[in-house]
């Protein structure tokens, strides 16, 4: 009986085949030269004792590591955006030993130009495979369908990228994070009516349209007595905390009858310190439920002190590893089964968050 707890080797394909093992090389690696009888003994081989490739191993073999490419934006005051950097940082850190090296570049801006720049200039024989974190615009999907032309790996992180070739997507469902944003809050808002806000902090971006429309659908099939207002968007109300306060309390001044705000993006702090404000010192925002984005230090806090009722997020490092193994799958062209594209939702509370 075979031993379940020892992993069969190239040496025991080559016995079990009866080939040599520069002969099970070539056959592995899809190189010309054998022929086809030969090929599925080799197969049959693999087959017959589970054998399932090292490819970090053989890489290191054949003296070669891969390059992975990451592009982000540069959101200097998105939480979530600093926390994925810092821990594709502590990634690379250990990626020598499993034959891979990462560059992390960060587009200012989400300037869609800068990432097709960036991106058109990739050398093939330098990077081996690409995650982008972009806009969904003309100027980036026509540059994944270059980079795809040319045989480079191509996934997209966070946002999806659907009008372009790229080669998967990793990240939430973010229609159904919409969806359960608006399930929260209508199913258990103390009064079950009124005017509900979404900010978010670009509007164009397609992870938060998916959001907008997912929230809404489940607004209109409630048949509830809320109605959701037009986007706010805080990259029109600029840089200033003192204006982004002055921005929203006009809008509360304006609309007087709102009870609940969803936060399609991770919440800064500018943002976070005016909904904290808002809802200590006027006594009819108290009992407005507020739901926002991804598990940061600053969310953590928010939710700590009753300034957010729920937070919803992904986890980050499935986030990064999920990227990595099908950005290798992709270069290596095995068999192996590609990770799910759709990430887990998590719903935070105040009282089941988990050890920072």
């Amino acid at each position: 009986m075979k031993d379940l707890f020892i992993k069969p080797t190239i040496n025991d394909l080559a016995r079990e085949a009866g080939v040599s093992l520069a002969t099970v090389d070539r056959v592995m690696n899809n190189r010309p030269g054998v022929r086809d009888a030969t090929i599925m003994r080799v197969r049959h081989a693999v087959e017959k004792l589970g054998y399932v490739r090292n490819t970090a191993a053989a890489s290191l073999a054949r003296s070669r590591f891969l390059h992975f490419l990451f592009i982000l934006p540069d959101h200097r005051d998105d939480a979530f955006c600093l926390e994925l950097t810092r821990r594709l940082h502590d990634y690379e850190a250990t990626m020598i030993w499993q034959c891979l090296h990462l560059t992390i570049l960060k587009a200012p801006n989400f300037e869609p130009q800068t990432i097709k720049k960036w991106v058109t200039d990739i050398v093939p024989d330098r990077i081996d495979g690409v995650a982008l974190f972009a806009p969904e615009t003309p100027p980036v999907r026509d540059a994944i369908d270059h980079i795809r032309a040319r045989g480079i790996a191509t996934v997209a992180l966070v946002s999806d990228q659907p009008s372009s070739t790229r080669d998967y997507f990793i990240g939430i469902d973010n229609v159904a994070a919409g969806r359960t944003a608006a399930r929260l809050i209508t199913r258990f808002h103390p009064h079950r009516q009124g005017r509900l806000l979404v900010i978010t902090g670009a509007r164009l971006e397609r992870n938060h349209l998916e959001r907008r429309f997912g929230f809404d659908c489940v607004v209109r099939e409630t048949s509830s007595g809320f109605t959701v207002l037009p986007t706010v968007e805080m990259k029109r109300m600029g840089k200033d905390p003192q204006e982004i306060h002055k921005a929203l309390a006009h809008i509360f001044r304006r609309d007087r009858d709102i009870s609940g705000i969803y936060v399609s993006g991770g919440l800064g702090p500018d943002l976070a310190a005016c909904l904290r404000h808002l809802k200590q010192t006027h006594a009819h925002h108290r009992k407005m439920m507020i739901v926002a984005h991804e598990l940061t230090p600053l969310s953590r806090q928010a939710l700590e002190d009753g300034t957010l009722d729920a937070v919803i997020s992904q986890n980050q490092e499935d986030l990064i590893r999920n990227t990595i193994d099908v950005l290798r799958t992709k270069v290596d062209e095995t068999s192996a089964h590609l990770a799910d594209n759709h990430l887990r939702i998590d719903i935070f509370l105040k009282d089941n968050m988990p050890l920072p």
